[in-house]
């Protein structure tokens, strides 16, 4: 590959440039021959001098030689500590490559002085960007203490740093490519005989010192004859002097550098080239060549190693590496065809699956970097690697296969996202999804084949694919697989010379190691599918050949894997790759778009990078870095909605998630949606996307800031408002006025006081607290006892009659003090606390089986309190207490006459004539309301209500019977009989609390039904209260249910049993699902991940004592019923939509819960129980229900591996869970003998 024509360097000089020194304004580095070969001295005496001087940092050790802090050393290093090295410590536009001769700045954040062309010195401005995290407060004596409590590191350390980060970065400039290798291959071989010459110096210094204690040794032990203490002293301080293993180890710079440089050509798909020609230039010395047949035993190694864990990516670029190492005249090509040939005749011996599938696209994927001259002088050994690949790729997928394909495929050839239809659709094929990557990949081979044809072949001519191949190997070519080792410049380099040269032995590959039952139990995923779209051919004129386009996406799909971690360094990974084609940036987008739709999502990623939101940001930050990528984005975007009508339901989702997310970043960019709303009548799919996008988009923004800068068109589609919608806070209708056929008053007139319920509505508001505060008056003293036992302390510790004893007694006090008044403002607050859920329950009590209240007439209202009324009564006084006279409790079922003078403190009376009648569900919604409505400023305000009043819930859901008031009374509190208005002893309460203790074992007790419908009328309030906002009936839901008001299989219920069809029809009641779902399976995660923690550190059975195996079982318990739990709110959802499936007979409404159930089937389906599922549905099964059911089974055994796991998914937990039950079956027979 030719780069001599690429754009100039900057000026300043940089880490990976090729230029030559003299370009960078220094003079050019001494050549020295060592051992009758050329190499290039570093800083001009390769870094063998270097070592850390007084008044200088790790920096300058590192880049300077024996002088560097003299103006001599600065003078003699100053070409090359500009380049590959200056890189490392750059701050700032000036940084250590522009310091002053014989100055050194104390620390590398420091900013020194850069000298005029005058000679006079000036200070550089300090930014904070120019400082490390912990300077940008603490300023420069931060710096400086941080420095000195900064380990130091040693002349080795800090030359391998600088070494490792070359190594990492080369390439990352595409200008002059070649000589960054060249320059790079010298300097890393000085670097390397000078840590081989270091070794070897210490090794002879630590052999002189062992010599001389050794015959120190003999000389003391002849001196002392028959004394055994000198020599066991003396073995000691031999044996010290013996260097670890693990110093070993680190001193070794040859194994960290074989282990870097196989980690990156494992890594960096784009530099796998480079890596070939450093190997092959260090090949060519014989001193380095041991080095470079370690470097290819240990990617054989690692090869082997990545099939075995099926990391198919890994081994794919190790392969190249290895066919790379070839072209470089390192390692023997046959050896590695003979690899190649060995693992595709194992996989022929296994039956068609996904790892023949991986193993496959590993090995033709590999075969691009095969060099020209290997391609036409091994021409038989390609052509048996592609007869087999032929061989094992022709067998026909089974009905299971296609199924599986077809549900993970974005878009369906069915409309509405559904199952079914046409093989090879006009959609699957427009859009490239008809084919899998391994079909494109054979495709590409036999591009790139064709590409050799010539009009007179000059090898033999063979088919494959019906295509004649091995033409001339000029033709071989290719623009994306970057094979530096036979471009113009180094491959004279790397060729042999001469006939001795040439008779120096190749290495070889090592013999394949794998079995055939090891390829079996690789866990392999299905190949993916990449999207094509129509635009990135409409839009150029010469498209990229199939080849070149297949490796170009195979470098993004990899870059995307590999740089998950940051989304800042995969954007670049992804603009560095130099592809230089006017199609490029339609590949890029389209790799992103099916990264982003790749099907199955994982339900709860365990790693944010798994998200499809991870790829939205990256495809942001690529157009924020290249704005001409944002036309390209919009243009592809086009394109795929003319398919929305067949998008699978998670992946319209997911699109409307990227679009609403685009809109937010990019403001400006409003013309996509006047071309798609604007212009004629849109689809009914575009408007269900956009209204999808924008109910997305709103919680991203503040609404109206984002609907001012939408156009007039779009504004129809915008979904509604989030506005709550409580009964008892809006206008009465006509027929509840106080007088029947009177004409209705003005609206400026209208009161809340004609809606019934409203007063109880109101007292139930004024009870709810946001904010307990402090309760007033004086805080009472801190307890004596703490102050004294703080004192005798401090005494103890310090001693008695210090001269800082009083200081120090009086700070001991004031901090018992605040404890203390912490403690009490504590309690405090949790009395009222107690107190107001105590008064509320009271409230709803008394209005239980009553009629609404109504004001009383001639009241006045002036000494009338806010809230809870009459005022609360007062605990007892301690002197009855102690005398005895309390009231006698009376008896329940006896109601006590009030007098008259009763009613002229009670504002309220029961309406008998037009009331209505408090159930208990009634008074549930009526709670609800008045919650939601008290913190309607945020969702925070609703969920700290719930949070604090979650009691008065449980206690609606016992029924609000006396024995649960009594349970939620306040412990120094007495009722002394008072009663409120219109508060009646119910003779049911009996009835009622004893209703907890009967029940009938075949079905539901009274009790529980009873709290099934409280918690029913709970959620209905909710969905009633938040009609138009989908996230905020999510949210509300799951703020009630962690606190344990509803359950999660209680809302199942709930919504398939209390909605109708067209409210589950809402995109809300999927969300809905999706959060418990989740919050189910992050639970069972959880318990699982404590569950195996104890049992991988539990020791034997006679070492563990008796709590820690109860903690351990009690662990493992939990995450078995958690992995149920889950399994039965799965089975709920599921079941819920079978049954709506099976009884709808509107078309389009049966593909929408089909396309439900495909997506729950598909994403959520580790969790799904077959077994429990064909029982239920017996005699009912349909074919739509036995492909959803196949469709599990398919994503159970190729995604989840369940049929490979012997516990399934408890794993190894399963195992244990069946020990301790054969230890309790077997306790519990012991005890029964």
């Amino acid at each position: 590959m030719d780069l001599r024509d690429a754009p100039p360097l900057e000026d300043e000089g940089d880490a990976s440039s090729g230029a030559p020194d003299a370009a960078l304004g220094g003079e050019e580095a001494p050549v020295e021959e060592t051992g009758g070969e050329e190499t290039v001295g570093l800083n001009g005496d390769g870094l063998e001098g270097a070592q850390p001087h007084d008044g200088a940092d790790g920096d300058s050790a590192c880049l300077e030689g024996e002088g560097g802090g003299t103006e001599q050393g600065g003078a003699q290093g100053g070409a090359e500590s500009r380049g590959a090295w200056a890189h490392m410590f750059r701050q700032g536009r000036g940084g250590l490559d522009r310091r002053r001769r014989g100055h050194a700045p104390s620390h590398p954040y420091a900013s020194p002085h850069r000298a005029r062309g005058d000679g006079e010195a000036f200070p550089q401005r300090r930014h904070d960007r120019n400082l490390p995290p912990w300077g940008h407060q603490q300023g420069r004596r931060g710096l400086r203490r941080r420095e000195e409590e900064a380990p130091q590191l040693s002349t080795q350390e800090k030359r391998w740093m600088c070494l490792r980060a070359l190594f990492v970065t080369i390439g990352d400039e595409l200008s002059l490519i070649p000589q960054q290798i060249q320059k790079l291959a010298r300097e890393a071989e000085n670097v390397i005989v000078q840590a081989r010459e270091e070794a070897n110096r210490a090794e002879e210094e630590r052999r002189r010192k062992l010599r001389q204690a050794q015959g120190e040794g003999e000389d003391a032990a002849k001196g002392a004859a028959g004394a055994s203490e000198p020599d066991e002293v003396m073995a000691v301080d031999i044996k010290e002097m013996e260097p670890s293993a693990q110093e070993k180890k680190d001193e070794d710079l040859d194994t960290l550098l074989v282990t870097l440089i196989v980690d990156c050509a494992s890594q960096l798909p784009l530099k796998v080239g480079i890596y070939a020609c450093l190997v092959g230039l260090w090949y060519k010395k014989s001193r380095l060549r041991p080095l470079c047949a370690r470097i290819v035993e240990q990617s054989f190694i690692r090869f082997e190693e990545a099939i075995k864990q099926g990391n198919f990516s890994d081994a794919k670029l190790l392969l190249r590496f290895l066919l790379a190492l070839s072209g470089s005249f390192v390692v023997a090509p046959e050896s590695v065809f003979d690899l190649m040939k060995a693992l595709l005749s194992m996989s022929a011996e296994l039956a068609p699956s996904a790892t023949t599938d991986q193993i496959l696209l590993v090995v033709l994927a590999a075969l691009p970097w095969l060099s020209a001259r290997s391609w036409e002088t091994l021409q038989g050994s390609v052509g048996e690697v592609l007869a087999l690949a032929q061989q094992i790729g022709a067998s026909s997928p089974s009905a299971e296969v296609l199924l599986l394909q077809q549900a993970t495929s974005p878009i369906r050839a069915a409309a509405g996202g559904a199952l079914g239809g046409e093989e090879g659709s006009p959609i699957l094929v427009s859009l490239g999804l008809d084919k899998s990557r391994l079909s494109s990949l054979f495709e590409a081979i036999a591009s790139m084949i064709q590409s050799l044809l010539s009009a007179k072949p000059r090898g033999g001519v063979q088919l494959w694919g019906g295509l004649l191949f091995f033409g001339a190997q000029e033709s071989w070519k290719s623009k994306a697989t970057l094979r530096f080792y036979q471009s113009p410049e180094l491959f004279p380099l790397l060729k042999p010379v001469n006939d001795a040269a040439a008779r120096v032995p190749l290495c070889v590959a090592p013999t394949l190691s794998l079995s055939v039952d090891d390829l079996r139990s690789v866990k392999a995923f299905p190949v993916e599918r990449s999207i094509r779209l129509p635009v990135s051919i409409e839009k150029v004129d010469i498209p990229l050949s199939l080849h070149d386009r297949w490796i170009l996406e195979d470098h993004f799909s990899t870059i995307l894997r590999n740089f998950r971690d940051n989304v800042t360094l995969c954007a670049e990974a992804l603009l560095r790759v130099p592809v230089d084609h006017e199609q490029f940036e339609f590949v890029l987008v389209e790799c992103l778009f099916s990264a982003m739709l790749r099907l199955p999502h994982a339900p709860s990623p365990g790693d944010v990078s798994e998200t499809p939101f991870f790829i939205t940001r990256v495809l942001h930050r690529v157009c924020q870095m290249q704005n001409l990528l944002v036309g390209v984005t919009e243009a592809g975007l086009t394109s795929l909605l003319k398919h929305a009508a067949h998008f699978d339901f998670q992946a319209l989702r997911v699109l409307a998630d990227f679009f609403a997310y685009w809109l937010n970043v990019w403001e400006g960019r409003m013309s996509l949606l006047e071309e798609w709303l604007g212009l004629s009548i849109p689809p009914a799919y575009l408007k269900v996307f956009v209204q999808h996008a924008f109910e997305k988009a709103f919680r991203f923004r503040y609404r109206p800031h984002l609907l001012e800068l939408l156009p007039e068109c779009v504004l129809p589609y915008t979904p509604p408002d989030a506005v709550p919608s409580c009964p008892y806070t809006a206008e009465a209708p006509q027929q509840s006025l106080a007088f029947p056929g009177a004409p209705p008053p003005p609206v400026g007139l209208m009161t809340l006081t004609s809606y019934a319920g409203h007063i109880e509505f109101s007292e139930v508001q004024k009870l709810l607290l946001f904010s307990f505060k402090k309760r007033e008056g004086g805080i009472p003293p801190p307890p004596e006892s703490d102050i004294r036992a703080r004192r005798m302390q401090s005494e103890d510790e310090t001693g008695a009659g210090g001269s800082d004893q009083p200081a120090q007694e009086e700070g001991m006090e004031a901090e018992a003090d605040a404890e203390t008044r912490e403690r009490s403002e504590r309690d405090a607050e949790e009395q009222k606390r107690d107190l107001m859920r105590y008064e509320l329950a009271r409230l709803l009590r008394g209005r239980l089986h009553r009629k609404t209240w109504k004001r009383r007439p001639g009241f006045s209202h002036d000494g009338e309190r806010p809230g809870v009324f009459p005022p609360p009564p007062q605990p007892s006084s301690p002197s009855k207490k102690r005398s005895g006279e309390e009231d006698e409790p009376r008896d329940d079922a006896e109601e006590e006459p009030r007098e008259e003078g009763d009613d002229a403190r009670t504002p309220y009376e029961d309406d008998e004539a037009e009331g209505h009648v408090w159930s208990l569900t009634d008074l549930a919604q009526v709670l609800v309301f008045a919650l939601l409505t008290r913190g309607l400023k945020t969702l925070t305000h609703s969920e700290r209500l719930v949070a604090n009043y979650f009691p008065v819930f449980e206690f609606l859901k016992r029924g609000a019977t006396k024995k649960a008031l009594r349970a939620m009374q306040p412990p120094d509190f007495e009722t002394q009989n008072a009663q409120r208005p219109g508060e009646v002893d119910d003779e049911s309460d009996v009835e009622l609390e004893d209703e907890e203790e009967r029940g009938d074992e075949a079905e539901m007790s009274k009790a529980e039904r009873r709290s099934q419908e409280v918690e029913e009328a709970f959620l209905k309030a909710i969905f009633d209260f938040w009609k138009n906002s989908r996230q905020k009936t999510v949210l509300t839901v799951r703020h009630f249910e962690r606190y344990g008001v509803v359950s999660k299989e209680g809302t199942v219920r709930f919504v398939f049993d209390s909605l109708s069809a067209t409210e589950r029809d809402d995109s809300r009641i999927m969300e809905l699902f999706d959060l418990l779902l989740q919050l189910s399976i992050e639970g069972f995660e959880l318990k699982k991940e404590k569950a195996l923690a104890l049992v991988q550190t539990r020791g034997s059975a006679d070492e563990e004592d008796e709590q820690k195996r109860e903690e351990r079982q009690a662990a493992v318990a939990a995450a078995a019923e958690a992995a149920g739990a889950v399994q039965t709110l799965l089975h709920f959802i599921l079941i819920g939509f079978m049954r709506e499936l099976l009884r709808e007979e509107h078309a389009p409404r049966r593909i929408a819960l089909e396309a439900r159930l495909v997506y729950l089937a598909r994403d959520y389906a580790r969790f799904v129980d077959l077994p429990r599922l064909q029982e239920q549905i017996g005699d009912s099964m349909t074919d739509d229900l036995h492909q959803l059911l196949a469709l599990s089974k398919q994503v159970q055994t190729q995604f989840f591996f369940l049929d490979r796991e012997p516990g399934g998914l408890l794993g190894p937990l399963a195992a244990e869970l069946d020990d301790d039950r054969d230890g309790l079956h077997a306790e519990e027979a012991e005890v029964g003998e």
